[in-house]
């Protein structure tokens, strides 16, 4: 599972299996991926427009991409979220806060609008308590 979510960026970025990503795109990859590896919040608006056409620039990514820059922006988040679940990480409000949520109800709202289960019924789905890096124990 940790590796669909880190094949998804690279595969953009790598142009793996016949994908073909202009410059332009790739910087916006990069810009939103080094937002959530901060843990920082990601908005379009955020990004230098001084050197290119914006419009281009969005139409570009829309079309080599298949989503909007914020929704991609949202989707990598919530995939980030997921990792740090896959690992066992237990405390949801210290994953908003790193990952640069207002409060854990965002969180769950961007969660379960990608993955169409929220948190809890993530973690009893996918991580195996005996396989989490940092151990985590279900909630009575």
């Amino acid at each position: 599972m940790l590796q669909l979510f880190a094949d998804e960026f690279f595969a953009f970025w790598r142009e793996k299996e016949g994908m073909r990503t202009s410059e332009g795109v790739r910087r916006i990859l990069d810009r939103v991926e080094l937002a959530m590896r901060r843990g920082e919040r990601f908005h379009p608006d955020q990004l230098d427009w001084a050197s290119s056409d914006q419009a281009q620039a969005e139409a570009d990514f829309q079309r080599e991409v298949g989503l909007e820059i914020g929704a991609y922006a949202k989707r990598r988040r919530a995939f980030h979220v997921a990792s740090r679940l896959l690992q066992g990480e237990t405390n949801i409000n210290e994953i908003a806060t790193v990952m640069g949520y207002f409060n854990v109800e965002f969180l769950e709202e961007d969660f379960s609008e990608i993955f169409e289960i929220n948190t809890d019924e993530y973690r009893e789905q996918f991580v195996d308590p005996d396989q989490a890096v940092v151990k985590w124990e279900p909630e009575a």
